[in-house]
């Protein structure tokens, strides 16, 4: 705020004010909120998740949660620690409710059958190139291949030319 002179000084106006500003749409003011409460935000998500990646993600949904109740005209009038906090435990336990949706086991085959996934444009695209890398050979080779591979026959060694 500036004063009659054009300096700016600084008003300390309380939590409720400022919701009313939002609520009014004045959107920049919720940053005041944010300086005062983020620590305090920050605090309780540390203490309920791990990693600072997780309380960082957890804070700003929260402040994104209450922001936009805010504008809708619902949420705090004048509480809003109180509201924040509850709103950044709430995101805290819905990481939570994911993490324990996740299983981490070394018992793959009771998850996987072992079937492997066979994706059908690939499974056409890796035989055309198959066969053209097939007829690419020469024919003595081709009929190696196909004696070897396909028919299960074993190589058999020339022997050795006498003279």
């Amino acid at each position: 705020m500036a004063d009659a002179d054009g300096e700016h000084t600084e008003t300390l106006i309380g939590d409720a004010e400022i919701i009313e500003r939002v609520k009014a749409g004045d959107n920049a003011a919720y940053g005041t909120l944010y300086e005062r409460h983020a620590g305090a935000a920050r605090g309780l998500a540390r203490q309920l998740l791990r990693g600072e990646a997780e309380v960082e993600d957890a804070v700003a949904e929260a402040f994104t949660k209450v922001l936009s109740v805010i504008q809708r005209g619902g949420g705090p009038s004048d509480a809003f620690r109180p509201y924040l906090l509850t709103a950044v435990r709430n995101a805290a336990y819905d990481r939570g409710r994911g993490d324990r949706r996740q299983v981490v086991t070394d018992d793959m085959e009771s998850y996987d059958s072992g079937e492997p996934f066979v994706d059908p444009a690939l499974e056409g695209l890796e035989r055309s190139l198959i066969a053209r890398a097939f007829l690419s050979l020469p024919e003595r080779w081709q009929s190696v291949l196909w004696h070897t591979e396909i028919e299960g026959s074993s190589p058999r060694r020339r022997p050795p030319s006498s003279g």
